[in-house]
């Protein structure tokens, strides 16, 4: 076409195709850059959407493992719980069971002691004497403190003993020298040889079973006014005309008499002395005891023991 425009030297047509022809050459290549454009924005809709449901389907993921993990954390727990709750029941029956059968032991240990309590009191001589009076209160249902009375060539006897030991195993021996007791009246005539034969069989006994329980009593003969003391770590409280005198225990026997009707001879284990009271929750202890008995002694006899 230009060459034919050449031949015709029509050069304003020439410049005029030249131009549009220049012209339709840019709107083809802005068409082609416009659809260019729009395909890669397709593209990358497309992608930003796979993108999305990728990040969605992660989401989702995420949201299961997390649930899953819950799931077995929460079964765990109940299993715990659960394991828990069983073993706390089982324990719980367990303490009825053994609550039952100690109450049940216990009641069969205590119907024992106080059938004990029985025989150990059937043991404790009866004294009709007006002019003796005996006060026993053990701490425990039986006690290993005992009284005890006899008579030999005209004269009465009486001990006030306490055997090493509480409850149980002190009765159980206090009976043993309640007996030895008999034993030794039967065998000798002195106070002396009385409490050594009833001291050396208990600690013969002992030995035989490997303990080293023993003995702390005092014992009187008394025969018209004539008192004859001897005593294993216990005194003899001799009160006369609001003075108050102490025979400690000696290793001889201790003779005296006693002149007025008055007089007043007391024996003691030591439970009375160590007891604690009063508001300070102290031993009672020997000083007061003997302030005790001074106070005691001023009241007609006969009410004495009430006190």
């Amino acid at each position: 076409m230009i060459e034919y425009y050449k031949l015709k030297n029509n050069i304003d047509s020439i410049y005029h195709y030249i131009n549009l022809y220049s012209s339709n050459l840019r709107v083809k290549q802005s068409d082609g850059n416009q659809y260019q454009s729009i395909l890669i924005n397709r593209k990358l809709e497309k992608e930003m959407k796979i993108d999305a449901i990728k990040k969605e389907m992660e989401k989702r993921r995420l949201i299961n493992i997390g649930f899953i993990i819950l799931s077995i954390i929460f079964i765990l727990f109940i299993g715990v719980v659960t394991k828990l709750y069983f073993k706390i029941k089982k324990e719980k029956e367990d303490k009825d069971i053994l609550y039952k059968e100690l109450n049940h032991k216990n009641t069969e240990i205590n119907d024992s002691i106080n059938y004990s309590k029985g025989i150990q009191e059937s043991i404790l001589p009866i004294i009709e004497d007006e002019n003796v009076f005996t006060l026993f209160k053990p701490k425990d249902i039986v006690s290993g403190d005992f009284y005890w009375t006899g008579e030999k060539n005209g004269r009465k006897l009486y001990v006030t003993a306490d055997c090493t030991g509480h409850g149980v195993p002190g009765a159980l021996l206090s009976m043993l020298c309640s007996q030895l007791l008999t034993e030794g009246l039967s065998k000798y005539n002195d106070l002396k040889s009385i409490i050594d034969y009833v001291s050396i069989s208990i600690d013969n006994k002992m030995s035989e079973i490997g303990r080293r329980d023993s003995l702390e009593l005092s014992i009187i003969s008394i025969k018209d006014n004539n008192v004859e003391f001897y005593g294993i770590k216990r005194p003899l409280f001799f009160v006369r005309e609001g003075n108050i005198e102490v025979f400690k225990p000696e290793n001889d026997v201790i003779t005296f008499d006693m002149k007025k009707n008055n007089d007043l001879l007391y024996m003691t284990s030591d439970g009375y002395i160590d007891q604690f009271g009063g508001e300070a929750g102290k031993k009672f202890g020997s000083k007061r005891f003997r302030e005790y008995l001074l106070e005691l002694s001023k009241i007609e006899f006969k009410y004495q023991k009430d006190l």
